[in-house]
């Protein structure tokens, strides 16, 4: 049932009053009584972010969202461990929630950024950052389709783990995956969902970050660890970070080197 207005905020108030007091009751388990300047900075920060974790919070509340699980841990080492590739996964998911009307799972990731980022900036990022094949993905996003490459895989790999732990509820519906942002700025706090992982909207989004994980998790099981840093740049050789493998012969392919010398 939808609440209202003046429901919303009596729900926000409560949230609001209960995580004041934890923060509280750990400020003084930690810190003691009296805390360092540096410190009561730190904690009116936090006290900020939590009054707007509070109003969000109530409002995904009032949307049919309902806490399911807490900090679930996957290890690496259970009985029946979730394989990516040749390596096994773990992790911890921050929070599980699941809708009360439609039985759809939502992940959520707690992100405290400076600024609100959502996950598709965090996820992908531009074609030359590339470095692997398997980390290439067309995606849609608003109105656009656009070229990127996988810099980031946490919320696909926590959609994962989720279909690993509750196979049937994600076989009827996909699960969501999304940031709860806390930034420095309370008017930004918000849900930001992963919408470009949604099949819906990008069919192989999915698939290919799964596809990409495996690719990783091949490479690292081989020893293969490219590319290396790149070198830091001095006087003495100021292109020196262009060719991270050393020589230019060994950073350019043949084809392009006879090219620029005017071969065919």
């Amino acid at each position: 049932i939808p609440m209202g207005a003046d429901m919303l905020r009596m729900q926000a108030s409560d949230i609001h009053c209960r995580v004041q007091q934890l923060l509280q009751a750990e400020a003084l388990k930690q810190f003691g009584p009296q805390p360092a300047p540096a410190v009561q900075i730190q904690l009116s920060s936090a006290e900020a972010r939590l009054h707007a974790y509070a109003r969000v919070q109530a409002a995904s509340f009032a949307e049919g969202w309902i806490i399911r699980d807490v900090e679930r841990k996957l290890r690496a080492d259970d009985a029946q461990p979730l394989m990516i590739g040749p390596l096994p996964l773990s992790g911890m998911i921050d929070r599980i929630e699941q809708h009360a009307e439609t039985g759809a799972l939502r992940i959520m990731d707690f992100k405290t950024f400076s600024a609100p980022d959502k996950p598709l900036k965090t996820h992908l990022a531009p074609l030359s950052h590339n470095w692997l094949d398997s980390a290439l993905v067309e995606i849609q996003s608003g109105t656009r389709i656009y070229q990127k490459t996988w810099s980031d895989l946490q919320l696909p790999l926590y959609r994962r783990i989720l279909e690993h732990w509750y196979p049937a509820e994600c076989e009827a519906r996909p699960p969501e995956t999304a940031y709860f942002l806390l930034p420095s700025d309370p008017n930004e706090t918000g849900i930001a969902t992963f919408e470009e992982l949604d099949t819906t909207r990008n069919p192989d989004a999915y698939a290919s970050a799964l596809n990409c994980a495996e690719a990783v998790a091949k490479v690292i099981h081989a020893g293969r660890f490219w590319p290396p840093q790149p070198f830091r740049a001095s006087w003495n050789d100021p292109a020196g970070p262009i060719f991270v493998n050393g020589s230019p012969e060994d950073c350019v392919s043949p084809e392009s080197i006879a090219l620029l010398k005017g071969g065919e």
